[in-house]
């Protein structure tokens, strides 16, 4: 099960990472987002991961790197995220930590949407055991 949503958010992230367009770095780290409906998901990942898949929800993934020469490997890190929509409406978000076998770590967060709603992200992410952080803006409609 595990694979599939490694496989999926990997498949999503081709699209999304294909440029540094969703990539935010610095000397150590690398952080990659994107953000989607939840309905990418299918039924049974959404289920494993209890994430709720509706056209009324939205999801962002977000990825981070240490940087060490000329390879990586996978970051915790702390987020502080606030989003909102064209009116200013502030959105919940919920933010789940996943870790697939010490070979990927994921932060998705999940929110309300209406159609065709434009969501502005601003996060901050804080990787452990770092005194820097990064900050990740962008918009996305859903």
């Amino acid at each position: 099960m595990k694979s599939i949503l490694v496989i999926l958010l990997l498949v999503i992230s081709q699209f999304s990472f294909s440029d540094d367009s969703n990539t935010v770095s610095n000397k150590d780290y690398q952080v990659f987002y994107n953000a989607f409906p939840s309905t990418f998901l299918t039924p049974e990942v959404a289920k494993n991961y209890q994430i709720e898949r509706s056209a009324n929800r939205g999801l962002f993934n977000i990825s981070i790197r240490k940087k060490n020469n000329d390879t990586s490997k996978p970051a915790k890190a702390k987020l502080i995220v606030s989003a909102k929509n064209l009116l200013g409406q502030e959105k919940l978000v919920d933010v789940k930590e996943i870790i697939e076998a010490g070979e990927a770590i994921y932060y998705i967060g999940s929110f309300s949407v209406s159609e065709e709603e434009v969501i502005h992200f601003n996060i901050d992410v804080i990787p452990e055991n770092s005194q820097t952080s990064l900050n990740v803006k962008f918009t996305h409609e859903f």
